[in-house]
């Protein structure tokens, strides 16, 4: 049967959109239908405007500072066919996007439950109340950029560095009894390459996280969960010091490289793989995942009704991927 999918992230247009952008087409053919959207302002950082710039110059470095600045204009120019903001991906996915400024509101509650969501997935630091967790009624999925339970909180990449810990993406299931922690249903490491630089992991991160996402929604459906990484300790970090980011230097770690300005995240070589192609249609009966949307034959013969043809799934290379 087809599950009704609710999001809350944050606002995050360079890594968070372009990877929901191509999660919702894989859902989709498998009978998930993401259908709202609550976008929240970014919590990584405690300032917002001038003071967020000037703060990223203090702790990271201008060179730093100015490459991700370089990294978001070239992907914003490489995205061209694609969504570049929140309302061109809810007006490609037929989605309703709301812009919501906290997350535990009344406000909140009452989008989610309009959403008549099954399932809540959400992505960033975000950090809900039970009381909204409650509303999904079979669960929410917490995305987290580390290898649960190691390097919760802001900047986990610079943590697991730090500590000499493997760095990679998990995603948990999160309930109303157990708001902060639950079972794993989905992790993967990432590879030395995308660890070369905090920049690197975050696109190899958005480039993996589509199909993660199918994965773990399709465990929690199922209810399984995977054990923890034997070696993985559980930790926390806050907002890193210019002395945190120095030490990272100092151990071999980088914020940001010349060369991952070669990187991206969009898929503009992928447009034609992802688009629908029309299925053969014989009569009144068409090639379709028959628990997604049915067809349905309207009274002049016509066909009515969302085709999701029956593709062989590829899965798209990335550049950092092992």
């Amino acid at each position: 049967m087809t599950k009704l999918i609710a999001l809350i992230v944050e606002d995050d247009q360079f890594f968070a959109l372009p990877a929901w952008h191509r999660a919702i087409t894989l859902m989709e053919r498998r009978g998930l239908l993401v259908t709202h959207v609550a976008v929240v302002p970014q919590s990584t950082v405690p300032y917002g405007g001038i003071l967020r710039s000037l703060w990223y110059s203090s702790v990271f470095g201008v060179r730093n500072t100015l490459r991700m600045a370089m990294f978001g204009a070239l992907e914003r120019k490489r995205r061209q066919q694609e969504p570049r903001t929140w309302n061109e991906m809810a007006h490609a996915h037929g989605l309703v996007v709301k812009h919501i400024e906290d997350p535990n509101s009344p406000e909140m509650k009452e989008f989610l439950r309009s959403s008549r969501c099954e399932i809540l997935h959400t992505m960033g630091s975000v950090l809900l109340s039970p009381e909204v967790l409650d509303i999904p009624r079979m669960g929410v999925i917490a995305h987290h950029p580390s290898l649960l339970p190691s390097c919760r909180g802001v900047f986990p990449y610079l943590r697991a560095r730090l500590n000499g810990q493997p760095v990679g993406q998990s995603f948990q299931k999160l309930s109303a009894h157990e708001p902060m922690s639950g079972p794993l249903v989905a992790q993967c490491e990432a590879s030395p390459r995308a660890t070369r630089s905090m920049l690197a992991f975050h696109v190899w991160m958005a480039r993996r996280y589509p199909e993660l996402a199918l994965d773990a929604t399709q465990r929690f459906l199922a209810g399984r969960s995977l054990p923890v990484r034997d070696g993985i300790e559980a930790s926390y970090g806050g907002l890193p010091t210019r002395r945190d980011r120095e030490r990272l230097e100092e151990c071999g770690g980088r914020i940001s490289l010349w060369a991952d300005l070669r990187l991206t995240v969009s898929q503009r070589d992928k447009v034609a793989a992802l688009e629908p192609v029309e299925p053969p249609v014989t009569g009144d009966t068409a090639y379709q995942f028959p628990d997604v949307l049915p067809l349905s034959v309207n009274e002049s013969g016509g066909v009515m009704g969302k085709v999701i043809p029956m593709q062989r799934r590829r899965r798209p290379a990335t550049a950092l991927e092992a």
